[in-house]
């Protein structure tokens, strides 16, 4: 007889804040009108994407898909300026569900870029918010690794810099990485956006 599996559902299992509240405008917005689209899927979880699909959630790959005039809601993960603006002028009525952590980081990186600061992301490269992230700053570089991290940091010592970090990024790469371009930067700013979420879960699952 084979030995049963234990399975223990940690206390943070479940959806975050943001996630519940793009899933909620979603459906409030399908309500009202149907069918509604998003830029992408409305959050990382291909079986809740299905079945939002079900109640006339459809997810496109890119803005060009969206139908003009449509309802189009932005992800939890929020979408790039160039999306956000091509939407506007196809005429849809958009529907932002931008998780307000997410919102947070592109407040900071705006701010920080107009100052006149190389903006540093730590974070997934090719992750969605990642790239919505970037497209707000004037310039910018995605660190992934500490090792990135600390050959930008050797290359550009001198360089006025302002660091965020993924909202649901590794929280021990954030740190290393911080450490790294405070010793090495003379001018830095470091913001720690990971979210309460995450760290819960990534120190539950430890």
């Amino acid at each position: 007889r084979r030995a049963m599996t234990k399975i223990t559902v940690a206390k943070t299992a479940g959806y975050c804040y943001g996630v519940r509240r793009a899933i909620q405008t979603a459906r409030d917005c399908a309500r009202k009108q149907r069918p509604v689209y998003t830029v992408g899927q409305l959050i990382h979880n291909k079986f809740v994407v299905e079945q939002l699909r079900q109640e006339g959630i459809f997810a496109c790959d890119s803005a060009e898909q969206v139908p003009d005039g449509a309802p189009a809601v932005i992800r939890a993960h929020g979408v790039t300026q160039r999306e956000e603006a091509l939407l506007r002028q196809k005429g849809c009525l958009i529907v932002d569900a931008t998780c307000p952590h997410v919102a947070r980081i592109h407040r900071i990186v705006e701010q920080e870029s107009r100052a006149g600061r190389h903006i540093l992301l730590i974070g997934d490269a090719s992750h969605p918010e990642t790239v919505g992230a970037a497209s707000r700053c004037a310039c910018c570089t995605i660190l992934e690794t500490p090792a990135q991290a600390q050959k930008w940091a050797e290359d550009n010592a001198d360089t006025p810099v302002s660091a965020a970090v993924q909202t649901t990024f590794n929280h021990e790469i954030f740190v290393n990485c911080a450490k790294i371009l405070k010793n090495a930067c003379k001018s830095v700013c470091i913001f720690d956006t990971i979210c309460n979420a995450t760290g819960e879960r990534q120190r539950e699952a430890r």
